[in-house]
C-alpha cells in the first residue's frame, strides 16, 4: 500500500508542476515523460498484484519496499529542488545537479520497471491454464455482461488508456445492479 500510495504523491507533485502558472522549478519534458509512464505503470501493476510474502504473513513485500524506496528517492529531489528554489528566493533557474540527481532517480525506476514487467509476464504464463478453465466455469457465463460490448468497451479504453490528463468518467444505473 505504501508503494501505492508513493506513487499517487509523485504524480500529483508533477501534475501540480505542469499545471502551476510559475512552477518553481522545471523539469525537463523527457524526463516528466519518463517518470509518467513508469509511475503510471506501477501503478497498474499493483492494482492487480498480490504478494506471496504478504499472503503468507505479516511481513512486507520487498518489491513492494524496493518500488515505494524508488517513489520517496524522486520525491525528495524534487521537493529538495523547490525548497532550494524557494530559499534562494529567484526565478526559474537551471540546475545541472538536479537534472543528473533526478536523472539518476529516473534511471532507478526504469530498473524497476524492468524487473516489473518481468514478474508481470511470468505471472501471465503461470496463470493461462487457470484462465481457460474459468472461462469455461458457468459463474464466468451468469456474470458476463451481455447487450453492451460496445459501451463496455468505450469504458475499459477510457479506464485503462493512456491518457496524462485526468477525467471524471460518470458511471450511472439503477442502484443494486452491480
Amino acid at each position: 500500500m505504501a508503494a501505492y500510495a508513493a506513487l499517487v504523491s509523485v504524480m500529483h507533485i508533477i501534475d501540480t508542476l505542469e499545471k502551476h502558472p510559475t512552477p518553481p522549478i522545471s523539469i525537463d519534458k523527457t524526463q516528466v515523460e519518463s517518470l509518467t509512464q513508469n509511475v503510471t505503470f506501477l501503478q497498474g501493476f499493483l492494482d492487480g498484484y498480490i504478494s506471496s510474502v504478504v499472503a503468507h504473513g505479516h511481513e512486507a513485500d520487498p518489491l513492494e519496499c524496493h518500488i515505494a524506496d524508488a517513489v520517496y528517492a524522486v520525491e525528495d529531489v524534487i521537493e529538495s529542488q523547490i525548497v532550494l528554489q524557494i530559499r534562494k528566493r529567484s526565478t526559474v533557474v537551471e540546475d545541472n545537479d538536479f537534472f543528473h540527481d533526478l536523472h539518476k532517480v529516473i534511471d532507478e525506476m526504469n530498473l524497476i520497471t524492468k524487473e516489473v514487467k518481468k514478474i508481470a509476464v511470468e505471472t501471465q504464463l503461470q496463470q493461462k491454464p487457470t484462465i481457460a478453465v474459468l472461462t469455461t466455469s458457468s459463474t464466468v457465463k451468469e456474470n458476463m455482461m451481455v447487450g453492451f460490448e460496445e459501451v463496455f468497451l468505450e469504458v475499459l479504453d477510457k479506464l485503462t488508456g493512456d491518457h496524462l490528463k485526468r477525467q471524471i468518467i460518470p458511471i450511472v444505473g439503477m442502484g443494486g445492479i452491480g
